[in-house]
C-alpha cells in the first residue's frame, strides 16, 4: 500500500478473513481452537471535509453537462439519481 492502513481498512480485511477461516473451519481443513486472533492496531481514520458551497454550486451548475456527457448508450437514470 505504501503506507500504513487505517483501522476501517484493517476491520474489512480482518473480517474478509474472519469469513475464510469459518470456511475452512466448516470444512474441515481447520480445527476451531487453531483459528487465528486477528488485531487492528491502525489508526482512527479522519472525516474526509465537507464541500464548500462554491464547490457544491459549481457541482450542482455542472451536473447537467457531466450527465450527457456520459457514456453514450448507457441508461442515464443512475446520473439523473445522483443529481437530484
Amino acid at each position: 500500500m505504501g503506507r500504513e492502513p487505517k483501522a476501517s481498512t484493517l476491520n474489512t480485511h480482518n473480517s474478509a478473513m474472519n469469513r475464510v477461516f469459518e470456511e475452512a473451519v466448516a470444512r474441515g481443513f481447520l480445527a476451531h481452537k487453531n483459528v487465528p486472533l486477528l488485531v487492528n492496531k491502525g489508526e482512527k481514520s479522519e472525516r474526509r471535509p465537507d464541500f464548500t458551497r462554491e464547490e457544491y454550486a459549481t457541482m450542482i451548475r455542472k451536473m447537467p453537462s457531466w450527465i450527457n456527457a456520459g457514456k453514450a448508450g448507457k441508461p442515464t437514470d443512475m446520473r439523473h439519481l445522483m443529481r437530484d
